[in-house]
């Protein structure tokens, strides 16, 4: 039996079968096969060099002069000490006596790599009580070298993490020592042996493919140049820098994937690129990260909700990554390499800031501040922002903030982290969530709660005969004949009301005789509405999402209490349709099946929320009303 690639949707396959019966379809289905087999073996067989832009090619011939000697043996580490006895994963710690066991397996790629990335250096530094001092890192950096080598086999030594273990190590240095240079020769050796390795194995996958990782292989590579003092691999990075910013930095200054996670940690980059370039007087780099970091800050301001405890929310639109929790990256732009560049609306306390922010207590070189423009720099500020080449949309309206993410349907497929959101928005009223994005479990192919958090049915969306309202650009292995369609947004506002309406024709693909589908969404003092309207002919079944925040829902089944002093708007829904039968409405809180009625606020941390399911049969046209009303309102 043939077995569909885990990315693809069941109902979408069955829908592309049935839409290849037309002979055009039929063409353009066995081409698109084509072209990814023949691409797929040409990774096999092909070296990876092979795929990098021309001009990192040339670069790479310098490279052949360098040689690396084996990394010098050190003394036998006998016992960790100056820090914790444990180290944060992607979940969770690993605790350890006298030396952590290096060769640990795990159940989770990512919780499995994470022991590889170093990443635990930074996290010691930021979550501990008490900093670790730099014998600590030293020794549990010579303790690896020693079990595992500089490139252990497998997934220990693929691109992505060896490029972590190389800037991990030297911030950590930086941060505890005062020294880029400050590791002993012995760790400098094995951190030029693992860069030298990256040069030759950049993550270039050809243009489908390529996404932010060759951005993160370039930080690594440009520490290590400076570091080591191996200017060529500086030299590389700049050049892999100018191709990759370019092309996954949005002209509005987003990072391209759609996630709201992976945009700060793209901007965590590009903030440590740029605070060493000013350390080492590298004008030529400094130049090139001005404007990507100005504006990839600017664009940070507009994710973060003004929170009723002053403090600022991240919703988690698209994946979540697994290199941090989102909360280690909230207070990146309040953080010294930040505020060295970009003045916010406002200064938090000394010693205030957490997470990654909390790195850089430590003097920071300035070379001018910048205002964000007032508009993304306040984001409690009234208004309406969109920024349709990037898909992002914004509204602040009295009590109201509201989110949109939008793609054109059949754009070109790349690495994306996106997930199928069209017509979802996740909603705050007063700074307490109402309507969330639930994020991500896991990048387990075989976990169905981790590929569920990818579809429509995730999100506050919609489906049709089980298809959502548009794909996206990861659905590489659809054609993109079949994942066209185009997306446009209008907002009117009068004295008591704010409407935004969305019109797509994504569900085309259910037909040459397709449906056309608008979203309205009103806001009013007191309320939301959200009205679909379904233009077309026939029979389809309709399914209707909503995914709440926890203890924010009261209907007649649903009756959710406040924990201890907690302060929470109410809200009840009612649903109205026009032309939709056998309409059925289910409420699941922490759900059985690992799937409805959970939210992840960080990869592998999940928390229940309640997902509400409308079901019926739409009789073409239709229309589905839902009023959103406060029920009681807590200040």
């Amino acid at each position: 039996m043939m077995r569909l690639p885990p990315e693809l949707d069941p109902a979408e396959a069955c829908n592309l079968m049935r839409r290849a019966r037309h002979p055009f379809m039929a063409m353009r289905v066995l081409l698109d096969g084509l072209v990814i087999v023949l691409r797929s073996l040409m990774f096999r067989l092909l070296p990876a060099w092979i795929w990098y832009p021309r001009q990192v090619r040339r670069a790479i011939g310098e490279l052949n002069a360098l040689r690396f000697s084996a990394p010098a043996s050190t003394s036998p580490v006998m016992s960790i000490s100056g820090g914790p006895t444990q180290l944060k994963l992607a979940i969770g710690h690993l605790v350890f006596d006298r030396q952590p066991d290096w060769y640990c397996r795990f159940s989770d790629g990512e919780q499995y790599v994470s022991l590889h990335r170093w990443n635990w250096l930074l996290r010691a530094i930021t979550d501990e009580v008490e900093r670790p001092d730099m014998s600590w890192g030293v020794g549990l950096m010579r303790s690896y070298l020693q079990a595992m080598s500089a490139l252990p086999d497998g997934l220990a030594s693929e691109s992505y993490t060896v490029g972590e273990r190389i800037s991990n190590s030297l911030i950590y240095a930086r941060v505890t020592g005062g020294d880029w240079r400050g590791l002993p020769t012995d760790v400098q050796t094995a951190l030029a042996t693992m860069a030298h390795h990256l040069a030759w194995h950049l993550e270039y996958h050809g243009n489908h493919a390529t996404g932010n990782h060759p951005l993160n292989n370039a930080r690594a590579l440009y520490l290590a140049g400076q570091c080591l003092g191996l200017p060529a691999f500086r030299r590389l990075a700049l050049l892999v820098l100018i191709e990759r910013l370019s092309v996954v930095q949005t002209p509005s200054g987003f990072m391209r994937e759609g996630s709201s996670h992976y945009h700060l940690l793209f901007t965590r980059w590009l903030l440590e690129l740029q605070f060493a370039a000013r350390e080492f007087e590298d004008a030529e780099a400094l130049a090139l990260l001005d404007r990507p970091v100005r504006e990839a800050l600017a664009c940070s301001w507009f994710f973060l909700v003004p929170a009723p405890d002053g403090g600022y929310m991240l919703p988690t639109i698209g994946d979540v990554s697994p290199d941090c929790e989102p909360t280690w990256l909230l207070d990146l732009v309040l953080s010294a390499p930040a505020l060295a560049v970009c003045q916010p609306a406002w200064l938090p306390k000394p010693g205030k800031v957490s997470g990654w922010a909390r790195l850089w207590s430590i003097p920071v070189k300035t070379a001018g501040m910048f205002a964000v423009a007032n508009s993304l720099r306040d984001p409690g500020r009234d208004g309406f922002l969109s920024f349709p080449d990037s898909g992002w949309h914004r509204l602040q309206w009295r009590e109201w903030t509201a989110l949109w993410r939008t793609e054109p349907g059949g754009s070109p497929p790349e690495a994306s982290h996106a997930h199928q959101d069209l017509c979802s928005l996740v909603l705050y009223r007063h700074g307490r969530e109402v309507l969330i994005d639930i994020g991500r479990s896991d990048y387990e192919r075989s976990s169905f709660s981790g590929m569920y958090a990818v579809t429509h049915g995730a999100h506050n969306s919609l489906s049709l005969n089980g298809l959502g309202p548009m794909l996206t650009k990861r659905d590489r292995f659809l054609p993109a004949v079949y994942r066209r369609g185009v997306v446009q947004i209008t907002t009117c506002e009068d004295g008591e009301s704010f409407r935004l309406t969305l019109t797509h024709e994504g569900f085309r693909r259910l037909g040459f005789r397709g449906v056309k589908h608008t979203r309205h969404f009103v806001f009013g003092p007191s309320g939301v509405e959200i009205e679909d309207v379904l233009q077309g002919r026939g029979r389809r079944e309709i399914a209707l999402h909503f995914q709440w925040a926890s203890r924010v829902l009261n209907t007649s089944t649903v009756q959710q209490q406040p924990g201890a002093g907690e302060k929470l708007t109410k809200f009840c829904i009612e649903t109205q349709t026009c032309g939709v039968e056998g309409c059925c409405i289910d409420f699941v809180e922490a759900g059985a099946d690992g799937m409805a009625g959970w939210r992840y606020p960080a990869y592998g941390v999940r928390q229940p929320c309640m997902t509400q399911t409308v079901r019926g049969v739409a009789c073409l046209p239709s229309i589905v009303r839902h009023v959103i009303s406060i029920q009681s309102e807590a200040l």
